[in-house]
């Protein structure tokens, strides 16, 4: 853009000398036309003396010069003809002298200093014509310059306009191909970009573009209301294309807003196509609810992925009866989610309020046998197997007991500020 502003300078320069050259063009052309008038009237004046003069001798000579008009062609006859006039002019000015006396010799001597003069004029209205037309041709040289020094400039900055616009354009297409992994759903500042080969030559994505033509989808960082935005299209999509291939759903979050989880949930619930989910890394909080609530038989954990389920949080302030409001919101969501675990999980509305009570870390075993999961896999099946290797629990491993069951009367009935302690202890 600086280079491009530095150009319209330049060219705004340009057009003022442009201008100025063109003035001094005009007021050039205005002197040669007046220096040519000048000359005009002066050889005017010259002739007219001279015809004074040879009038005044009566015309005893007039043709005196015929006898030569005839003597000759071309150059000599009209170098001829000068000579006698001029030898006529001083044969009349003489004849003048002899017969006026002094009065004629005042006379002659007017005479000549009128065409002395008028000579003198005619001189320098000629050196001021050819200063002039010396001006013509130097401005016309620089207005020609100037003139291809603008279209050079123009040329450039036209060039300049195109290079920021094809930039501009690329820049657009790259977020544009970009902007969905730009939000909080994906935070790596690079995106790998994927290039195929294809009949009709090459064709580049990026990574998640690419994945999502497998039908995969990311949720990957917190879940926010932008987050469910793209995770919902991206359902909507893949049901638009088809509504029975599976549709595999790979998460790493640490949890997020309620409501933003709420609406993938239900979205997952809406659509016809069974959704495989797969834990990576951990899921926490909604990331949890959103694992568990893949079709059953189809959701999925990597070994070393962590789960966590805890109940919701908030805060609220104001007057009394706002926050009021606020916990009452709050505890119906809190016993919305519950019976969606129990719904996805099998387990008992009772179980799943104690184990919600506090934040409940479990490793992949766990949460299958929690009902979460249904699988732990190590790798994929290998070439001509069937069957995905799985994790196999330890002999004598025994499933998570659930904390001690918590009567609700009991909860309520705690003093504020109480912190129940949690019955879960970390693995080493």
């Amino acid at each position: 853009m600086v280079e491009v502003m530095v150009s319209m300078v330049v060219v705004v320069v340009s057009m003022v000398i442009v201008v100025v050259s063109m003035v001094i063009v005009v007021v050039s052309m205005v002197i040669v036309v007046v220096s040519m008038v000048v000359v005009v009237v002066s050889m005017v004046v010259v002739v007219s003396m001279v015809i004074v003069v040879v009038s005044m001798v009566g015309g005893q000579y007039g043709d005196s010069g015929g006898q030569y008009g005839d003597s000759g062609d071309g150059l000599t006859c009209v170098m001829v003809e000068v000579v006698v006039s001029m030898v006529i002019v001083v044969v009349s000015m003489v004849e003048v002298m002899r017969q006026y006396g002094g009065g004629g010799v005042s006379m002659v001597i007017v005479v000549v200093s009128m065409v002395v003069v008028s000579m003198v004029v005619v001189v320098v209205s000629m050196v001021v014509v050819v200063v002039s037309m010396v001006v013509v041709v130097v401005s016309m040289v620089v207005v020609v310059s100037m003139v291809i020094v603008v279209v050079s400039m123009v040329i450039v900055v036209v060039s300049m306009v195109i290079v920021v616009s094809a930039l501009r354009c690329g820049v657009s297409a790259l977020r544009c191909s970009r902007s969905v992994h730009q939000s909080a759903l994906w935070r790596s500042p690079l995106i790998p970009i994927v290039v195929e080969q294809t009949g009709r030559g090459e064709r580049a994505y990026d990574i998640y573009s690419r994945l999502l033509r497998e039908r995969i989808i990311c949720v990957m960082g917190p879940i926010d209301d932008s987050v469910a935005s793209l995770v919902i299209a991206q359902l909507l999509f893949l049901q638009s294309e088809s509504n029975n291939k599976t549709i595999h759903m790979y998460i790493n979050s640490p949890g997020g807003v309620v409501t933003a989880g709420l609406a993938i949930y239900d979205t997952m619930q809406y659509i016809l196509n069974p959704i495989s989910t797969w834990c990576v890394g951990q899921a926490a909080s909604m990331g949890s609810l959103l694992l568990a609530a893949g079709t059953t038989g189809m959701r999925h954990s990597l070994p070393n992925a962590r789960i966590m389920v805890h109940q919701p949080s908030g805060g609220a302030r104001g007057q009394a009866t706002d926050i009021a409001i606020q916990a009452e919101e709050i505890m119906k969501l809190k016993r919305q989610i519950n019976r969606i675990y129990a719904k996805h999980t099998g387990q008992l509305l009772e179980t799943i309020a104690g184990v919600m009570e506090r934040d409940r870390y479990m490793s992949p075993i766990e949460a299958q046998d929690f009902g979460i999961i249904d699988r732990v896999l190590v790798h994929p099946p290998h070439p001509g197997q069937d069957e995905p290797r799985l994790v196999k629990k330890e002999p004598g491993a025994a499933p998570p007991a659930p904390p001690p069951s918590q009567e609700p009367s009991v909860t309520e009935q705690a003093p504020p500020g109480a912190n129940l302690a949690s019955s879960h202890k970390p693995e080493p």
